[in-house]
């Protein structure tokens, strides 16, 4: 045998072995990737079905939990919404201000999901 054809024999299975493994490589860390499982809704003061004044403040936090048990903080890109703005606004980083006495359902939604959450506005201090 040719000593050029004997190395082209040799190189052929080699390259294949390496297109293979990168292949499997590529494979399993896309299978990997964390995807949201859920979020969480939580506000400054840690406690659900809060109570604020008319004109009082309160921020609200949103929390993505992903496939691997990891928690991220994605209060900034979630969206917010009042079931009543009359009653509460809500801004886009998730600062809920009292407008006048009532009950609202804030939401908040990130990739799909959604969480929510009670806030009592009341005419007097808290």
């Amino acid at each position: 045998m040719h000593l050029s054809t004997r190395l082209a024999s040799l190189r052929l299975p080699s390259i294949l072995a390496v297109v293979v493994l990168l292949s499997f490589l590529v494979a399993c860390g896309s299978s990997s990737k964390k995807t949201v499982t859920s979020i969480k809704l939580t506000n400054a003061n840690g406690a659900v079905a809060q109570s604020i004044p008319v004109a009082g403040t309160l921020q609200y936090f949103t929390t993505a939990v992903f496939s691997n048990n990891e928690a991220m903080d994605v209060t900034a890109t979630a969206t917010y919404t009042s079931s009543d703005p009359t009653i509460a606004t809500i801004s886009t980083a998730g600062v809920a201000t009292g407008v006048a006495a009532g009950t609202v359902t804030i939401t908040t939604t990130y990739n799909g999901f959604t969480a929510t959450d009670t806030l009592t506005v009341t005419t007097g201090a808290i």
